[in-house]
């Protein structure tokens, strides 16, 4: 995959995981409206940069594991839940990541297996 061509041409898309979350929480839960807008807003940019009809778009988020991270494993799940509604109704891919320490031990197990219930598969490397 061509990364700097794809930047150039405005189909890739970088962010701070944080800096797009941190407008979209409310009461510190995501407000699912809000989160649609701002991520409608990006795949119309990615969407009209490739000028190709129905392109396949890709997310490779860590907003869910930035949320976890904070201990805020309730926000993460209503996060999970709106990107997996919006991915279905869009037809695009989410590849989520979260930090290893996140996923390992056995307190984590539980809150870890709650988000990753959200999703229809999962793989740990």
């Amino acid at each position: 995959m061509d990364i700097d061509g794809a930047i150039q041409q405005g189909s890739y898309i970088s962010l701070d995981a944080a800096e797009f979350v941190s407008p979209i929480m409310v009461t510190g839960l995501p407000d699912g409206l809000q989160w649609i807008e701002s991520f409608s807003t990006l795949m119309k940019l990615a969407t009209a940069a490739v000028r190709k009809p129905d392109p396949r778009i890709a997310i490779s988020g860590e907003s869910c594991g930035l949320l976890r991270a904070e201990g805020n494993t309730r926000a993460a799940i209503q996060l999970k839940k709106i990107a997996n509604y919006f991915a279905t109704a869009h037809n695009l891919e989410i590849f989520c990541s979260y930090p290893l320490g996140l996923v390992e031990g056995d307190k984590n197990r539980h809150s870890f297996a709650s988000i990753s219930n959200e999703r229809s598969s999962v793989q740990i490397r």
